[in-house]
């Protein structure tokens, strides 16, 4: 019986040391909790990102299905987007003009 005091103590720090391994793979390892909730992140960011694609995606769908099927949408958007003109119309660029500067304001001149 004296005996097996000792090896009960060996035997429990055995499972003990087997039972903290388990747990850090569990909770550390390439499987474990903080990888899985690394993961679960990645993928509510992805499919935020999806949705964005996809609203994006229909909106040029709807875009594209009014130029194929009107005209007038094609020319508005070509005169807007490039610029185009008419034949024997003449387009008239005006630029804008550049902010005035108070009298005594000249970046120019130090002081």
């Amino acid at each position: 019986m004296a005996w097996q005091k000792p090896l009960m103590k060996v035997f429990i720090v055995t499972l003990l040391v087997l039972f903290a391994v388990l747990q850090s793979s569990l909770w550390f390892g390439s499987a474990g909790y903080f990888t899985q909730q690394g993961l679960q992140q990645a993928v509510a960011d992805s499919s935020a990102r999806v949705a964005a694609l996809e609203a994006q995606n229909k909106a040029l769908t709807v875009e594209v299905l009014a130029l194929k099927a009107d005209s007038n949408a094609l020319e508005a958007l070509a005169r807007s987007e490039l610029g185009l003109a008419k034949k024997d119309e003449v387009f008239y660029l005006i630029p804008a003009q550049p902010a005035r500067q108070s009298k005594g304001a000249n970046p120019d001149r130090p002081r």
